[in-house]
């Protein structure tokens, strides 16, 4: 098993941050690692996602947990590794605190893990600032809808 986990504060909301995750076609938008994504139906538990990481072929994932607007997570499978990529978020004094968790486990975990783990510990990190740079300007262009 590897798993790898990074964790942000911000001053936003935990609905700020579910509407950009929710937005599974502008993924790209925030995640570095990301070509295209498409959600194959509605933001719910049984649901599947196409994406095309920016280095390797197309990925079919899961949700696995979708609990709004706490988190969610989703799983993919590589031969004999399957991926975990958990989201969540916490309200903190002043905002929130996001986590992002990737795991893999089965057989072929070590060599996943070479292939694909150096870019998801670089990506998560900048993926999860463009993030709230993204909710929060969600938050900006709210406010000046209501004052107009």
């Amino acid at each position: 098993m590897w798993t790898f986990e990074h964790r942000i504060t911000a001053a936003i909301t935990q609905e700020q941050v579910w509407a950009v995750w929710t937005d599974v076609e502008r993924w790209n938008a925030w995640d570095p690692g990301v070509s295209w994504a498409k959600l194959d139906g509605t933001f719910a538990v049984g649901t599947t996602c196409t994406l095309k990481p920016k280095d390797g072929p197309r990925v079919r994932a899961v949700i696995t947990r979708c609990d709004r607007p706490l988190g969610f997570a989703v799983e993919s499978h590589l031969p004999l590794c399957r991926l975990v990529f958990d989201h969540r978020v916490v309200e903190v004094p002043g905002g929130v605190q996001l986590t992002h968790r990737v795991t893999m486990t089965g057989p072929m975990t070590f060599l996943c893990r070479r292939l694909i783990g150096a870019s998801i510990e670089r990506d998560m990190p900048v993926a999860m600032a463009r993030l709230v740079e993204l909710a929060t300007a969600s938050r900006a262009g709210a406010s000046a809808q209501r004052s107009d």
